[in-house]
């Protein structure tokens, strides 16, 4: 593709996002003071905020604490499935995050990119990630819209609950979605690219991935260019992430395997604890309870 062509693209289709985890809504939601100190099933809520032109969109994709961990798996899976939704395929991407390092800022994410600039249409994409503390994303916003809608509810018992309660916390209605089936392998991602997360950017200087890069930019693959702050006088400085028996042009498959039966072990307590609530639950929502695994 020429630099015109690309910058045509690029200005043409814009997409702002902001993403974060929600882990704030139990299973079972319950009033009754018998189970304060009783463990519940949590219901995790990934939050996507985008703005594009005149497209103001909330996404949430919910899964159960059954069903999955929340670490880079289901994030990663969770940004495919909000690119799907959102029907994005191509142009410039500017997507915001903490830092979380078991979620969104680590090399599987960085591969995340890159596989989406090398099997789509995409131009540059950009993550962005603020000083802790220092910043308030429109996904907690929409986080904050939830909750209140959660404080005014004294009994929840099953995942339709909340999802009607997702639905109902803001207007325009959010896109809910469960993102149980729809989870990928997000980290077989550097074998599939055939990637390696080189320590030292193109002129031997250490990479402070963790601790001190704010910004990263991917224009192209097998490659990506980092900034330690925000300023747009600061250079960009790049590293190099392809194997050495690799090629910028090298072919390769970049089907990425779906999890086709996802499941994930609760604790033992936990798990007892859920049993014990369920004379407060009505009986048509015993069997997502009932059918829980412990480990």
């Amino acid at each position: 593709m020429s630099k015109d062509k690309q910058s045509a693209k690029s200005n043409q289709y814009t997409y702002y996002f902001t993403f974060d985890l929600d882990k704030t809504l139990p299973l079972p939601k319950l009033s009754t003071s018998v189970c304060f100190y009783m463990r519940q099933l949590w219901l995790y809520n990934l939050g996507i905020h985008l703005i594009a032109g005149n497209r103001k969109e909330v996404h949430f994709q919910h899964w159960t604490e059954g069903e999955s961990g929340r670490g880079v798996t289901e994030i990663g899976s969770g940004i495919l499935l909000f690119l799907k939704n959102a029907q994005i395929t191509e142009g410039t991407v500017y997507a915001w995050s903490d830092s979380c390092s078991g979620q969104n800022k680590n090399f599987f994410i960085v591969c995340l990119w890159q596989y989406l600039i090398k099997s789509m249409d995409f131009v540059e994409i950009n993550h962005k990630f603020p000083v802790p503390g220092h910043s308030f994303m429109d996904s907690d916003r929409d986080f904050a819209q939830v909750e209140k809608k959660v404080r005014r509810v004294e009994n929840i018992y099953s995942v339709d609950e909340y999802i009607n309660i997702l639905e109902a916390s803001q207007k325009p209605k959010p896109k809910v979605s469960s993102l149980a089936p729809h989870l990928f392998e997000i980290k077989d991602l550097p074998e599939i690219c055939g990637l390696i997360n080189r320590q030292k950017n193109t002129e031997g200087e250490k990479v402070q991935f963790r601790d001190k890069v704010r910004w990263i930019k991917i224009t192209k693959f097998g490659e990506y260019e980092y900034k330690t702050t925000f300023s747009d006088t600061e250079p960009w400085k790049k590293v190099n992430i392809m194997r050495d028996s690799e090629s910028p042009e090298h072919e390769t498959s970049l089907e990425l395997p779906a999890i086709t039966s996802p499941n994930n072990h609760i604790k033992k307590a936990k798990h007892q604890d859920i049993q014990k609530q369920l004379k407060y639950i009505p009986s048509v929502h015993h069997d997502m309870y009932k059918k829980l695994t412990w480990s």
